[in-house]
């Protein structure tokens, strides 16, 4: 398996969290449009050949000693939970793991809300209508009168 430099840079930026744009732009420095950019980084996170080299990577890190995200999330719920000096940073962290900011909205340290965009569209409909029905009511309400029922 042979990457190019700039292939094994880009796996390589990957391997470190960027998002498959900034790592094709560290990589490759372009001067495309945004668009062709991400065409281009989405294709080259596909490639056969990068795929293999960031699970090579991935494999090379594993190890017994490191602790697994299953086991840094649970220290840092024991954080939280013993109501230590660090509980806010840990809740912070254990937020950016779960990718609470990037997803929805905290509603407490334990329940998160993932809001799409159908879920807007879908919650601005159904406010339209209880707003239809209260105006409705309050119509039938001057329409009986003071003292009418």
């Amino acid at each position: 398996m042979y990457l190019t430099q700039k292939q094994e840079n880009f796996t390589q930026n990957l391997f470190k969290g960027m998002y498959q744009r900034d790592a094709y732009i560290d990589a490759y420095h372009p001067t495309y449009a945004m668009m062709t950019i991400d065409a281009n980084a989405s294709r080259l996170a596909n490639n056969e050949k990068v795929k293999a080299r960031l699970d090579e990577l991935n494999l090379l890190t594993q190890d017994e000693t490191v602790a697994t995200v299953i086991e840094r999330k649970q220290r840092l719920t024991e954080i939280i939970r013993d109501r230590s000096p660090s509980t806010i940073q840990a809740i912070a962290e254990l937020n950016k793991m779960e990718k609470v900011y990037e997803a929805g909205i905290l509603i407490d340290n334990r329940t998160q809300i993932l809001i799409t965009p159908g879920m807007r569209t879908l919650a601005a409909r159904e406010m339209m209508e209880i707003k239809e029905e209260e105006a409705k009511l309050l119509e039938g309400d001057d329409a009986q009168g003071p003292g009418e029922d």
